[in-house]
């Protein structure tokens, strides 16, 4: 949600307060790091597609997956099905619209432009990749979410919900100049490795099962992982006005 006069989000204040306990924004960075790392792509990557609990020997703060849909293997050449053309809707045209994503804005030059229409049969057949890796998207979906922010005066990240500090011990190349410039996203980007991956459901990811009817019949409230540890899901993103989960 965002303030009408500011175009602002608005964050629920609780938000604010779980992202000062200690470890929390490390949490949320080790998710996306985990899955970067298996060269696997994840859009959706807001709070409200986590959930957290604490390890029961270290007593840190872990995020797992709440929302597994939009999450793609990054391949080399993508088959054009429906998620992959997302994808590269994403990557070549969606992220720039009203300067969203700014540490990429001198791309609005040579970005694809279309209606919704055309570009859902543009990027059927030319679904990408734009970006050169799964860490390059990590970055920029870590600006677009909000995570972070970036000040064109300085060319520097700035905090949004988290500390950009925290993210780069995650993504080292965070604020390298090579990452912050114009891209040719009128044109894919075929010159990539592609690892081979381990299987998306792996252990310390720990992604929730949603055909449960738990989820069906309820909103953001604390849950049960399977052996009794227990975990909280934050509601709905920044929505201020939704209700929101108890830590603890």
């Amino acid at each position: 949600m965002r303030d009408p006069a500011t175009k602002e989000k608005i964050v629920n204040p609780k938000l604010i307060e779980f992202l000062n306990e200690p470890g929390a924004q490390e949490a949320i960075v080790d998710l996306i790091y985990k899955l970067a790392k298996r060269n696997l792509a994840w859009e959706d990557a807001h709070i409200g597609n986590m959930y957290f609990f604490k390890n029961p020997d270290t007593k840190q703060w872990v995020a797992g997956l709440f929302d597994t849909d939009r999450i793609i293997k990054w391949d080399a050449q993508r088959s054009g099905g429906s998620m992959q053309a997302w994808f590269g809707y994403v990557e070549a045209q969606l992220m720039l619209e009203d300067q969203q994503v700014m540490s990429l804005y001198n791309s609005d030059l040579n970005r694809y432009r279309g209606a919704f229409s055309e570009s859902k049969d543009y990027f059927g057949k030319f679904p990408g990749p734009y970006f050169p890796s799964a860490e390059f998207f990590a970055e920029k979906v870590f600006e677009w979410k909000g995570w972070i922010k970036f000040d064109p005066k300085t060319r520097r990240f700035v905090k949004g919900l988290i500390d950009p500090a925290v993210v780069e011990k995650r993504f080292p190349h965070l604020f390298d100049p090579d990452r912050l410039h114009e891209l040719p996203l009128s044109k894919q980007n075929r010159e990539m490795a592609n690892p081979a991956l381990d299987n998306l459901f792996i252990d310390d990811v720990i992604p929730l099962n949603l055909d449960d009817p738990f989820w069906k019949s309820s909103r953001a409230i604390p849950w049960k992982l399977p052996d009794g540890v227990p975990a909280i899901l934050l509601a709905n993103r920044y929505m201020a006005a939704e209700p929101f989960a108890v830590i603890g």
